[in-house]
């Protein structure tokens, strides 16, 4: 199993809830801060009494990181999980040097590239899991809006990826993370399809408490974020859960083969925790094949240009 941004919140727990169990004999910790990945492996092992974790360097916001990932590993993996992301740091609206903004890189264009090479390589053998949010159909309580597009065809697309879709207008960091995300689970869709002898899903481990996900908010912002949004307050609201809970739908997602078809499993409409459901019940653009596609196409120009 490969886990990348596994050095803390999500990432490093779902490393733990894999690794202590005993079908699992390998978790790779992909991760950029090799420092802090071997602080965490050191962790992991103590915590599950398994010498079974191994680090790997990956900068998820760079493809050429992902395909080196790849070709280092000597023995193939059974399931990746797209885990690294987050809100692109201070400036998620600066390009790179792929051209998209640094919050699509971080969150989609590295593990694009990460499963083209590990696939090309016949290195990844059962299963991938990207880390999905909620955003991506929009979230009122939280003020995040629904991605829209005229068409939502690869040029629509396109300008989110590279941020033009904002040309003219304010930089707005929340919708251009929930068009991350949407974009993202329409790859999910499109590879489903593609490479049917795989098993992919998108899974949103929903609210959850314990993550590094406002580490670059503006302090007030950030405040109010961890200690009401995804403390106390959150949790009465059903916007809310433990780190442990949270990490759970991912694990299960890994090792139950019910979760297949390219399918985006989150929380229902009105809440950020309980039960998943296929979100495509509440948005249903995230099942059209068109639009689909199109994410596809507009994610490889970045990619194979």
């Amino acid at each position: 199993m490969l886990v990348t941004g596994a050095n803390a919140g999500i990432g490093k727990e779902l490393a733990c809830q894999l690794g202590s169990r005993a079908e699992v004999d390998r978790v790779v910790l992909a991760c950029r801060d090799r420092e802090r990945a071997e602080a965490a492996r050191r962790e992991l092992e103590q915590r599950t009494g398994r010498a079974i974790f191994e680090v790997a360097d990956l900068d998820s916001g760079d493809p050429a990181s992902a395909r080196a990932l790849s070709a280092a590993l000597a023995v193939p993996v059974d399931a990746v999980v797209l885990n690294a992301g987050g809100t692109g740091g201070s400036r998620p609206e600066a390009l790179t040097a792929s051209g998209t903004t640094t919050i699509f890189a971080v969150n989609v264009l590295g593990h694009v590239a990460l499963v083209d090479a590990l696939i090309e390589q016949r290195k990844l053998t059962r299963v991938v899991v990207m880390t999905g949010s909620e955003a991506a159909r929009g979230v009122p309580a939280l003020l995040i809006k629904r991605p829209r597009f005229a068409r939502t065809d690869e040029h629509d697309l396109t300008a989110a990826i590279d941020g033009s879709c904002f040309s003219g207008r304010r930089f707005d960091a929340s919708l251009a993370y929930a068009q991350a995300k949407y974009v993202g689970a329409l790859w999910i869709g499109a590879m489903a399809r593609r490479h049917p002898h795989l098993r992919f899903a998108t899974v949103s481990p929903g609210g959850t408490a314990g993550t590094r996900i406002g580490q670059d908010m503006p302090a007030l912002q950030r405040l109010v974020f961890e200690r009401v949004v995804m403390g106390p307050v959150g949790a009465r609201l059903g916007l809310a859960h433990p780190l442990s809970v949270g990490t759970a739908r991912l694990t299960t997602a890994v090792l139950d083969p019910s979760f297949d078809g390219g399918r985006f499993y989150g929380s229902g409409a009105r809440s950020l925790t309980g039960p998943l459901v296929d979100q495509a019940t509440i948005f249903g653009d995230l099942a059209v094949v068109a639009f689909q596609d199109s994410a596809d196409a507009a994610i490889h120009r970045f990619l194979n240009g």
